[in-house]
């Protein structure tokens, strides 16, 4: 620092030398001249750059040395130029360093940016490009536009990270809501697939062969087409002819090679396909036997139930009258007919005394 000052105080002597005689303003003007020469080499210093302040202060230096002529001639001098020249250098130098820190800061403000800084990054590359050819002007508007581009990014990537993020709430939400729905669309979607997978399979298969016969029937059409412009018309060579007849005639063959093998494989996808029909009528016809037998059981059971309950209906009529005119009818039954000593009408009378206890069951359950 120390050097600094030693420096300018020889360079403000040296300057003044020569300017003893002349008014103070001229003095006022060199010493201008002498701080401006040393901002410049502030400048300097400070790796700016300083073409453009150096031809100012060659402007100003010129205009100054044509006044101190002048006034050393009698004339009246104006040294109004030169100062306005000089005022210039003075606010080049603070432009320069103030942007110089400014633009430090704007490159760690898109260092530390989170966003994609591409476009940022663009403008400020101008401006630097602007503050090394001492445009100051614009290179401030740059830094400027610089900013305004980083904060559009960063509220456009801030707007985009609320809607993914309210979007994904609502996808979880709709999901934790939804779960077996879900699951149930996915398991019934999988069990048709499995299910139609053999059918899907046949279809294009058979489809396959479709395609295969319709190309047949094309190049034999082709072939007669050959044939009658070959044999009627002659409209074509024989080397035309016999080119075209192997030609067709070995796309043919190369399709009736394919075609039983479409056929087989659509033949061992349908086997299993049978087997799983069969295997589901014989399951229809043993669940419908099963409910056949379960109706049928249960009719039985509801018939019983029904003519027990139609007995004891009856049971539950009958009077205390009815039961001992039934006991009289067998006490008179038993007097009637005395037991036999014949062992063979004693066997007679025991049948007869049976029938006739089976008849009065009868009736009491008529």
């Amino acid at each position: 620092m120390m050097r600094k000052i030693f420096c300018l105080l020889l360079i403000s002597a040296l300057l003044v030398i020569p300017v003893f005689g002349l008014s103070d303003e001229a003095i006022g003007t060199n010493n201008s001249l002498s701080k401006a020469e040393f901002k410049i080499k502030e400048m300097k210093e400070a790796n700016l750059s300083t073409e453009r302040v150096s031809d100012v202060y060659l402007k100003a230096k010129q205009l100054y040395d044509a006044q101190v002529a002048l006034e050393k001639a009698g004339g009246k001098p104006d040294y109004s130029l030169a100062k306005k020249k000089i005022k210039k250098i003075e606010d080049l130098k603070e432009k320069g360093f103030l942007l110089a820190d400014e633009l430090k800061a704007l490159k760690l403000r898109i260092k530390e940016s989170d966003v994609n800084t591409t476009k940022a990054e663009i403008i400020y590359s101008e401006a630097l490009k602007e503050f090394e050819d001492e445009r100051y002007e614009k290179a401030k508007k740059l830094i400027e536009k610089t900013y305004t581009k980083l904060s559009e990014l960063e509220s456009t990537a801030a707007r985009i990270g609320a809607f993914y993020e309210a979007v994904s709430k609502t996808f979880e939400n709709f999901i934790r809501e939804n779960f077996k729905k879900i699951i149930s669309v996915i398991l019934i979607i999988s069990v048709t697939l499995i299910v139609l997978r053999n059918r899907i399979k046949i279809y294009r298969l058979k489809k396959k062969l479709r395609l295969l016969e319709l190309r047949k029937e094309i190049l034999k059409k082709l072939i007669k087409k050959t044939q009658s412009d070959y044999f009627e018309k002659g409209i074509i060579g024989e080397d035309t002819y016999t080119l075209r007849i192997d030609k067709f005639g070995e796309l043919i063959r190369d399709i009736n090679r394919q075609i039983p093998l479409v056929k087989a494989n659509i033949a061992k996808v349908k086997k299993p396909e049978k087997r799983r029909e069969e295997k589901k009528e014989n399951l229809i016809k043993r669940g419908i036997q099963k409910i056949g037998e379960k109706k049928k059981k249960q009719s039985e059971r509801q018939r019983i139930k029904e003519r027990g309950k139609k007995t004891k209906e009856k049971v539950e009529k009958l009077k205390d009258r009815d039961l001992e005119k039934i006991a009289e009818d067998l006490l008179e039954i038993q007097k009637k007919i005395k037991k036999p000593r014949n062992p063979v009408k004693r066997i007679f009378y025991k049948i007869d005394v049976y029938r006739r206890r089976k008849r009065l069951k009868r009736k009491l359950k008529s």
